[in-house]
């Protein structure tokens, strides 16, 4: 529940007159803690938003969304920080209702990959599908992120498509950023 949710519904509770605790003859024991929610395993694929957000990636990165916008075709797009140790990483996932569609990270104003940007591109990957090796896919990943685009073309049509589980890995150089998309095929 966010924040204004919460302030609307203790306003709404205040003007009720149901913030007021009405006397008793008896003191009320302490009610039992509730107990704590349990956290969400990483699913084996990730195929809704909160597979991504319970994913090894997530866990290992401490993802927060932090922001989002609806889609002209429909969905969202929803934006994460993370816990790296450069600036400048973008993670995006987009969805139709709650249904993954793409996942994305991108390493914005570099001059080259470093070994722990390749290592997130890869747990990422991994994270996306668990049954599968990643080793592959990577091979080509890491040929085709460092391939510069020109200037009319984009990271879906031209970043080397590479088949992974139920996913598309496109990934190419944009500019000074190095970019992976992958894009639901099912």
């Amino acid at each position: 529940m966010n924040i204004r949710a919460l302030a609307l519904l203790a306003s709404c509770c205040a003007l009720a007159g149901c913030s007021s605790p009405t006397p008793s003859a008896e003191p009320t024991p302490p009610a039992a803690a509730a107990p704590a929610p349990k956290p969400r395993s990483a699913a084996a694929k990730i195929e809704t938003l909160g597979d991504f957000e319970a994913s090894t990636f997530c866990q290992a990165y401490k993802c927060v969304r932090d922001g989002g916008w609806d889609i002209n075709t429909g969905g969202s797009n929803h934006t994460y920080d993370i816990a790296f140790e450069e600036a400048g990483v973008e993670v995006q996932t987009a969805a139709d209702s709650d249904k993954v569609t793409g996942l994305g990270i991108s390493f914005v104003m570099r001059k080259t990959l470093a070994p722990s940007e390749v290592a997130a591109i890869e747990a990422l990957l991994a994270s996306v599908d668990t049954t599968r090796p990643t080793a592959p896919a990577m091979r080509s990943i890491r040929r085709n992120i460092t391939r510069p685009l020109g200037r009319y073309e984009n990271v879906y049509d031209a970043g080397g498509k590479t088949p992974f589980g139920s996913y598309r890995a496109s990934s190419a150089k944009v500019g000074r950023d190095y970019v992976l998309a992958l894009e639901r095929q099912d």
